[in-house]
């Protein structure tokens, strides 16, 4: 949890960005539900026969909130990706700033693929920590909460026994399947370390052959150049 927090109070700089972005998304989630209503409402109506005047709002209805939950959604992703490409960065800035007085000394404990990981797969797993972690449960709070307060301006009791849902299946369901997440997630943490092992002793072998194959080339090379100068009665330098 800690270390959540301190992640966390390096988006401190983005947070407007972030309330904007979240705003949106909840914007976008909201145009889907008006969409479903007023598409309802059109069809029941419209199955019992009255006028056109009559369909005029909810016609209208259906046209507005399925062109803005399109924009919407175009301004969320558009914002909420420009703010992870800005978070990543900020996350490689404060990785090398904290490695950089470690080294050498105190990152001989480590392998070398191990260091690479972190400095690459481990720190590029942290740009969906806004898309994944952070912003999902804030748009579900706004949604939920603007829910219950359009509800609760018609009747409170259906906006009570709502909310009382609402916040089961948003602590519940996520709480439920944690251990499992926890557990995919340290499986790919040790597959990332141990691919990373393997690259790199698979690099630093071919690079070791492919200079061994070099020096025999030129090796080569420089023995039939010199055959050819001693045919041609030239002295070999010595």
């Amino acid at each position: 949890m800690t270390r959540f927090i301190r992640l966390v109070r390096l988006i401190g700089p983005f947070r407007w960005q972030m309330a904007l972005a979240v705003a949106l998304g909840a914007a976008t989630v909201g145009g889907g539900v008006g969409l479903m209503g007023a598409a309802a409402y059109l069809i029941a109506t419209a199955a019992l026969h009255p006028s056109i005047a009559e369909l005029q709002v909810a016609i209208v209805g259906v046209r507005f909130f399925g062109l803005s939950r399109g924009v919407f959604r175009y301004l969320e992703r558009l914002i909420s990706h420009d703010l992870t490409l800005r978070l990543l960065g900020r996350f490689r800035l404060w990785f090398f700033r904290a490695l950089e007085p470690l080294a050498p000394a105190k990152t001989l404990e480590l392998k070398s693929a191990d260091l690479l990981t972190r400095a690459v797969s481990d720190v590029e797993s942290l740009q969906e920590l806004y898309l994944r972690a952070l912003a999902p449960p804030l748009v579900a709070v706004v949604v939920g909460v603007s829910a219950a307060a359009v509800i609760g301006l018609q009747a409170t009791e259906p906006a009570l026994v709502f909310a009382a849902a609402y916040t089961a299946a948003s602590v519940l369901v996520p709480t439920g399947d944690a251990p499992g997440t926890a557990d995919r997630d340290h499986a790919g943490i040790d597959e990332r370390g141990a691919r990373g092992g393997r690259d790199r002793r698979g690099a630093g072998d071919g690079g070791s052959a492919g200079s061994r194959r070099w020096w025999r080339h030129e090796g080569t090379g420089r023995g039939a150049v010199t055959a050819g100068r001693d045919d041609q009665g030239e002295s070999r330098p010595a």
